[in-house]
């Protein structure tokens, strides 16, 4: 009797708990917009360095799992570019906008059959920011829906 007394307070116990959904994960918080004076020094000199030519324009604090960075917007004569910088200065990212001809011949025809039906509205290309081609991010329109899509340099779609 003990035992089944035991067993059902048990049982009792564990049903609630079991059924419980997991809490809900904060979001990061959302970038915040600051000034060009407002960043690190050695972040607001990288940002000074790479935007030789270009126009500085917004720039965002993000922060994200405890580690702080900055994108800074650039207009340039060719179209936009974006710095992604650390806190001490190092460039961590680039993306600059390209012509669709610009792109790689496998890339460029993976691009078009992505885009097929539709049309490619945006093209740029993500560097490292030691200069190497990570990947194209394409914004696309097909049958009026805007997508965004990564390809490899290669021609492969990534996720």
């Amino acid at each position: 009797m003990r035992i089944s007394c035991l067993l059902l307070v048990l049982s009792l116990w564990c049903v609630p708990v079991l059924g419980q959904e997991k809490p809900a994960q904060p979001e990061p918080p959302k970038p915040k917009k600051v000034k060009l004076e407002e960043l690190p020094e050695a972040a607001r000199e990288c940002v000074k360095r790479n935007s030789t030519g270009a126009k500085i324009g917004r720039i965002e604090r993000i922060e994200r799992d405890g580690t702080i960075r900055f994108e800074a917007e650039l207009k340039t004569p060719n179209g936009s570019k974006d710095l992604l910088v650390d806190q001490d200065g190092t460039l961590l990212e680039v993306e600059e906008e390209i012509s669709l001809p610009a792109v790689g011949t496998t890339a460029r025809l993976a691009i078009e059959k992505a885009a097929e039906g539709g049309k490619v509205k945006k093209v740029e290309t993500v560097k490292n920011g030691e200069g190497k081609l990570l990947y194209y991010e394409v914004d696309i329109e097909v049958k009026g829906k805007k997508s965004e899509i990564k390809i490899s340099p290669d021609g492969e779609l990534l996720p």
